[in-house]
C-alpha cells in the first residue's frame, strides 16, 4: 500500500484585488500617461507574492459609449481587450451620466459635467459577495473614494478573519491631499499604491490576445 505523504506547504491566503479604475486614473494615470498600457496581473502578483491572487476585479465605464466615434474611447476598448486576455481578469462597466453643475462663484452659470455611475456599487457588491461566498482570505482594494468606505467597514465587522489591504491610488506629491485615516481607525492597512513597479509591467507593445488578434499600444500612451 503507497502512504500518502502529507502536504506541508504553508497555505496562502486566497486574494481577489478590485479596482476602481476611474480613481486610479486620477490619481497616477492622467500624470503618468505612459504606464497606461500596464498589465494589471502581473503588478499585483508581484505587490501580494505571499499570497495567491486568483482574481483582479477592474471597474470602470466607457467613454461617450453612445458616440459614433472617440478615439479616447477606442484606446480604452483597446485595453480592456488586452485585459480580457489575461486569465485572472475581470472587467466589470458602469457608465457615465451627463449633468449641469452651477458655477459656486458670483456668475451662477452652468456647465456641463460628466459622472460615473455604478462603479462603487458595483465594487461594493463585488467585495461583499466574495466575502459572504467564503472566496477570499484576503482583499485588496485599490482606490481613495469615501463612498467605499461602509463596505469595507462591514467586511471589517462581520468578516474579522479576512484580511483587508487599501491602495490609495496617488503620485508622491499629491499623496498629502488623499485621506485615509478613516480605514486606520477601524484597523484596516491602508497605504499609498506603490506605483515605482507600474513602468517594469507594462504590456508589449504589439500585444497578442487570446483569441490571436494583435492589439498595438496606443501611440499617446508612450512615454
Amino acid at each position: 500500500m503507497n502512504e500518502q505523504v502529507p502536504d506541508n506547504k504553508p497555505k496562502r491566503d486566497r486574494c481577489h484585488i478590485y479596482i476602481d479604475g476611474f480613481n486610479w486614473y486620477y490619481g497616477i494615470f492622467v500624470h503618468k500617461p505612459g504606464w497606461k498600457w500596464l498589465n494589471q496581473q502581473a503588478l499585483f502578483e508581484e505587490l501580494r507574492k505571499d499570497e495567491d491572487v486568483n482574481l483582479i476585479h477592474f471597474f470602470t465605464a466607457l467613454v461617450e459609449p453612445d458616440s459614433p466615434y472617440n478615439e479616447a474611447r477606442n484606446r480604452q476598448k483597446r485595453y480592456i481587450k488586452a485585459l480580457e486576455s489575461f486569465a485572472k481578469m475581470r472587467v466589470t462597466l458602469g457608465y457615465f451620466q451627463e449633468g449641469k453643475t452651477k458655477c459656486r462663484a458670483r456668475c451662477g452659470e452652468e456647465y456641463p459635467t460628466i459622472e460615473e455611475k455604478k462603479t462603487d456599487v458595483n465594487i461594493a457588491v463585488s467585495i461583499i459577495s466574495d466575502a459572504v461566498g467564503g472566496l477570499v482570505d484576503s482583499i485588496v482594494l485599490v482606490s481613495g473614494d469615501a463612498d467605499l468606505q461602509p463596505a469595507v467597514e462591514w467586511i471589517v465587522k462581520n468578516y474579522p478573519k479576512i484580511k483587508v489591504t487599501v491602495y490609495v491610488p496617488s503620485i508622491e506629491h499629491q499623496e498629502s491631499e488623499r485621506r485615509s485615516d478613516f480605514y486606520r481607525r477601524i484597523w484596516v492597512q491602508c497605504k499609498f499604491l506603490p506605483i515605482d513597479k507600474m513602468f517594469k509591467h507594462q504590456l508589449p507593445a504589439k500585444f497578442i490576445t487570446r483569441d490571436g488578434k494583435t492589439i498595438e499600444r496606443p501611440e499617446t500612451w508612450k512615454e
